[in-house]
């Protein structure tokens, strides 16, 4: 049985699509992308368990000084604010590309 267990980024994503692709064209456009018997995408980023650990650690960056001592602020997310003040806004932000005429989102 094979199995691609990934989560949802890019390099995971086109290998699930291209898998797929194979499988219902029944070719082999990808000689070395196997047809999967099943594609697990792990994505914890909903859980309330998860989120909390991750306000968490986010906490931690905020409160503690990192060694060697660092300038400026260290952040979890790309627009330099905690998890917890994040808002919609923040977090539309998804980068794609684009396969078979759909965004695909690369997990970033």
């Amino acid at each position: 049985m094979k199995i691609l267990s990934c989560g949802a980024g890019m390099q995971s994503t086109a290998l699930a699509l291209m898998a797929c692709e194979q499988a219902i064209t029944g070719t082999s456009l990808y000689p070395d992308v196997p047809i999967y018997d099943a594609i697990i995408f792990c994505d914890l980023g909903l859980e309330p368990e998860t989120y909390a650990a991750i306000v968490g650690v986010d906490n931690l960056l905020r409160d503690k000084t990192p060694m060697p001592p660092m300038k400026s602020a260290l952040f979890m997310s790309r627009s330099r604010k905690r998890i917890a003040d994040l808002t919609p806004e923040d977090c539309n932000d998804a980068e794609c590309f684009e396969y078979c005429g759909q965004q695909i989102w690369n997990g970033f």
